[in-house]
């Protein structure tokens, strides 16, 4: 089954952790045939890389092994100063053409772009699945992004309404909901047609009391990406005080529909 097919299905979830194993699997193909053309491309498009991050992140990938291989080269007498000139001039001029794509890259759409990566995939004779159909595990959002939310503390949102009787504060459970509110109002501008998040970790401290009628903001800043993962810095406050901190973290669901369809089936 070729490889994009395997991860255009839920049959494997690229995550950060398998990049280490493929990448010393792609070096021993390039020890043995020198260039292993768009080989890595399907896995990093499933990891969710697109555009400048998957340009970028092939740059440094083949930049590394170049380096190790010409360095393998030069110790077993492989590489002359004829290779070297010839290499050099051909990498300078190849640098206009990435500055040029580089420029391009900012005003593409990633349906252009994966159409561009399908046609070298066809042109090297990469047979399967098209590109197009491998389901990304994230969006294209990049750590740093932030959005905040904002509410009046209502008589319904106090531990009172929770079931705390005489405590008319604006209840812990309802300042979580605040925080991930906020880290889903930083994918949501980013998330495709039919593709929504849930919140799967939550480390919080709620650190002081706000009293009905007062407005309370939270805002959440994307730390770190993994495949589907993306984990924040959520904070919040009242009028007067920060009220609480912590880290959240939430998954994309590529297709709510089919996820929340799965979860009444456990109803029955």
């Amino acid at each position: 089954m070729p490889i994009r097919r395997v991860l255009a299905t839920d049959l494997f979830r690229m995550r950060l952790r398998h990049f280490p194993l493929l990448g010393a699997f792609i070096g021993l193909l390039s020890a043995l045939v020198v260039t292993t053309g768009p080989l890595n491309t399907p896995f990093f498009l499933a990891y969710g890389l697109r555009r400048s991050a998957l340009v970028g992140t092939e740059a440094v990938c083949a930049m590394a092994m170049h380096l190790a291989r010409g360095a393998a080269l030069a110790r077993y007498a492989l590489l002359t100063w004829d290779t070297v000139v010839v290499g050099t001039v051909l990498g300078g001029t190849m640098f206009a053409g990435a500055w040029l794509g580089r420029r391009m890259l900012d005003h593409m759409s990633d349906r252009v772009f994966l159409g561009i990566i399908g046609g070298a995939a066809r042109r090297d004779g990469l047979a399967g699945a098209p590109l197009s159909a491998v389901k990304p595990c994230s969006v294209d959002v990049q750590p740093g992004a932030t959005a905040e939310v904002a509410y009046t503390v209502g008589a319904d949102r106090t531990a009172h309404a929770m079931g705390n009787r005489g405590v008319h504060v604006f209840a812990t459970p309802f300042v979580i909901g605040m925080l991930e509110d906020a880290a889903g109002a930083v994918l949501k501008p980013y998330l495709p047609p039919g593709a929504g998040s849930v919140g799967t970790m939550v480390e919080m401290k709620h650190l002081a009391a706000t009293p009905v009628g007062m407005t309370v903001r939270a805002k959440a800043t994307l730390l770190e990406i993994d495949g589907k993962r993306h984990l924040f810095a959520v904070e919040a406050w009242d009028e007067k005080d920060k009220i609480a901190e912590g880290r959240h973290e939430r998954a994309v669901v590529p297709d709510m529909e089919k996820f929340l369809a799965r979860a009444m089936k456990k109803g029955g």
